[in-house]
């Protein structure tokens, strides 16, 4: 059985490499003999300034402000000390190979002088300091630049070697792998020698200078190459294999020193080259992608960070070398911007939030230019019309404020589509749920679709949820909310654009608005068949029984008042009106009666009890289901029981109605006899104010019990 590491097993073992490195890196920096001096070349010609002294370092006895012109050993050798010594990178300040071969020899006999028991320092005041250098530097002295460095590199390993897990298939992604190696080759090496307090071994800085040479040279590289491959392939495959033997070629002839140029042209040269040709390829890659909206926001994510690292660059580093002011920061902070622009490709091999990014670019560049316009105003007003820093400062801030941010603004608003006006698409959606069939509902539903998000196809998906972005925004996925079909729709704006977070929203307002107008019809439908059933069993239990009494008595009189009772019953259907609740005595005494009317013009006997809070008020829902089970049940028993007792009893609570309507009649089978209509009625009655229905019968007769809550009724009144 192959064994075959998990993502998360890759990814941890890279790390831990990376921090091995990182490990490696700092034994070598801290095994340096020591003084305890920060040095600078900003003072006169001659000699170093000391910035700062550790009060427990063996120089602590040097003031801060001194200026050291020579270090010497005991009874050796000498050296005037000058600019060149401390410089972060020598390869940009000498102009040959052969200056380049004389800084390592001089690098490397003041790091014998350093290793010597005793070393004698020459202060420009004409003071000679003696002292033993510590053979190893304190952790806590290494700089934050060091730190930054090894972090870039991890954090690099960290990117590279994830992105190459998470899409092993994708040839930007083994690239970005081996991107993040020579990184970390670059960056750790020179955390090193950026940071040393004056020199290190010849040997050790020939090696250090040229692992971070290739480093630098080869993620360059990698850069342009996959820029050519990613993502789309703009060359044929040996193009890549090519550039990258050339640049191990130069490599080379920059380790062997071969005298062909100087370092600046091999070195800085070639990187810079290498530069603007993956700068190049970017752009042709967003050209070509013209039809492809997923891979032009993919790029996007380069571009964005290619802006941040170049306007960060403007920024600090060319601005102020040109106005002639002191750097804002040491070039230490070249490797962070390069992990700018490293982490934005890594962001746009994964695909990262594409339907994003519009928003966030906008945002982003809209800073960078408040930098930039404000770097260009102030230039210009102090090399061509030779303002003083202070008022030139004010004058661009002002400029920036007062005319660039409100010129933004408008063209915002001019350039960026305005949000589609939502409530246009109420009427719509409102007829679409009204539509009775299911075909012109869909096809109503697709043409609103179309007029609010202009997508460049529409197909049937499966249901989903919520609205949902899929392939990195160029399918919107729309759910049917139980109403219409759900649908995907495949790149906005006729192609234009990905779906965003915006339209997300819009299409869940749709489908909000959809969802709720159909359950409002549905409930006007519900409403409307429920009247409906209410009328029926009204008519039949009420105004039936009314007439079916008046057809059974013989007594004219009789008759008449029955059927005025119908009329009256009928009248109470049709209005339907929400009476206000009546105490029980007011509300059942005419029942009684009735009931009382009823039984003995049919030749039974009737008993009627009422127990419990008899003030008690009723609901007017309570009052109708009573009458009509009561009018019910009494036309049940005159017409099948022959009975010749009827008995009802009420029993009142503050909380419910309990009913018990019993005769003494033979009863039936409920086996064999079917229930009709009116004990169905009765059940449906009760059920429908969530109360309870029971039916007792046998031989001694026939019971129905019901049990009415109070609070439900008093809702539906």
């Amino acid at each position: 059985m192959t064994f075959r590491p998990t993502p998360v097993l890759v990814i941890l073992a890279s790390v831990l490499a990376a921090l091995a490195m990182a490990a490696m890196t700092t034994a070598v920096a801290v095994s340096q003999p020591w003084l305890g001096l920060q040095l600078s070349a900003d003072g006169p010609q001659r000699g170093l300034r000391v910035v700062t002294v550790s009060p427990s370092g063996p120089a602590n006895a040097i003031e801060p402000g001194a200026v050291i012109e020579r270090i010497s050993a005991h009874g050796g050798a000498s050296f005037a000390l000058t600019a060149i010594d401390i410089a972060e990178e020598p390869d940009a300040v000498v102009q040959s190979y052969a200056e380049f071969e004389r800084f390592y020899e001089r690098q490397g006999a003041i790091a014998d002088i350093l290793t010597s028991a005793r070393v004698r320092l020459s202060l420009a005041d004409g003071t000679t300091i003696t002292l033993t250098p510590t053979p190893a530097r304190p952790l806590a002295d290494l700089p934050v630049g060091f730190w930054v460095q090894l972090s870039v590199g991890i954090v690099s390993v960290l990117i590279g070697v994830s992105v190459w897990t998470l899409r092993p298939g994708v040839t930007g992604a083994w690239i970005l792998g081996i991107g993040s190696v020579v990184l970390v080759m670059s960056a750790h090496p020179s955390a090193i020698y950026l940071t040393r307090e004056l020199a290190l071994p010849e040997s050790l800085f020939r090696v250090l200078g040229a692992i971070n040479h290739f480093g630098s040279l080869i993620f360059a590289a990698m850069l342009f190459v996959l820029f050519l491959v990613h993502p789309a392939r703009l060359v044929p495959a040996f193009v890549p294999v090519l550039i990258v033997a050339f640049c191990l070629g130069a490599w080379l002839i920059d380790v062997l020193r071969a005298d062909i140029g100087d370092p600046v042209t091999l070195r800085y040269g070639l990187v810079g080259l290498l530069a603007v040709a993956a700068v190049v390829a970017v752009c042709v890659q967003y050209w070509r992608a013209a039809g492809d909206p997923v891979r032009r926001s993919a790029l996007r994510w380069i571009i964005l960070a290619l802006v941040v690292a170049i306007g960060i660059y403007l920024a600090v580093y060319w601005f102020p070398t040109v106005t002639g002011r002191p750097n804002l920061a040491t070039q230490v902070l070249a490797y962070p911007l390069g992990l700018i622009v490293y982490s934005g490709i890594a962001l746009s091999v994964l695909r990262y939030r594409l339907f994003d990014l519009d928003r966030w670019m906008s945002r982003v560049l809209s800073y960078v230019a408040i930098v930039l316009i404000f770097l260009a105003i102030d230039f210009t007003l102090v090399t061509v019309i030779a303002l003083d820093y202070l008022p030139a400062f004010g004058i661009a801030v002002a400029a920036v404020a007062l005319i660039y941010l409100p010129l933004r603004d408008i063209l915002a608003r001019w350039i960026i589509p305005a949000a589609p006006e939502r409530h246009r698409f109420f009427d719509t959606v409102v007829d679409v749920a009204l539509t009775g069939e299911y075909e012109s509902r869909d096809t109503m539903w697709e043409g609103l679709l179309r007029d609010a998000f202009e997508p460049l196809s529409v197909e049937t998906a499966p249901g989903r949820d919520e609205p949902a972005i899929t392939e990195h925004g160029a399918y919107l996925t729309i759910p049917g909310c139980g109403v219409v079909t759900a649908r995907q729709l495949g790149f906005a704006d006729c192609g234009r654009r990905l779906f965003n977070r915006r339209d997300v929203d819009l299409a869940a307002e749709l489908c909000r608005m959809l969802s709720y107008a159909h359950k409002s019809r549905m409930a006007h439908e519900d409403g409307i068949a429920q009247e409906r059933a209410r009328i029926a069993r009204d008519t039949h239990d009420n105004i039936g029984a009314k007439l079916l009494s008046a057809l059974h008595g013989g007594e004219p009189e009789r008759k008449n008042a029955m059927i005025r009772e119908a009329l009256t019953d009928l009248r109470d259907i049709i209005n339907a009106s929400g009476a206000t609740p009546r105490t029980a005595d007011e509300a059942l005494a005419e029942l009684r009666h009735e009931t009382a009317e009823r039984v003995s013009a049919a030749g039974l006997e009737v008993r009627w009890s009422m127990s419990g809070a008899e003030a008690t008020d009723l609901p007017p829902a309570i009052v109708h289901a009573l009458r009509s089970i009561i009018r019910e049940a009494v036309s049940n028993i005159i017409r099948h029981a022959t009975a010749s007792m009827v008995t009802v009893a009420i029993d009142l609570t503050p909380e419910a109605t309990c009913l018990s309507i019993a005769d003494d009649g033979a009863g039936f089978d409920p086996v064999r006899v079917a229930p009709g209509h009116g004990l169905e009625s009765m059940k449906t009655r009760a059920e429908t104010l969530e109360g309870a229905f029971a039916v007792d019968t046998g031989s001694h007769g026939t019971a129905i019990r019901v049990s009415l809550p109070h609070a439900i009724a008093a809702a539906e009144s």
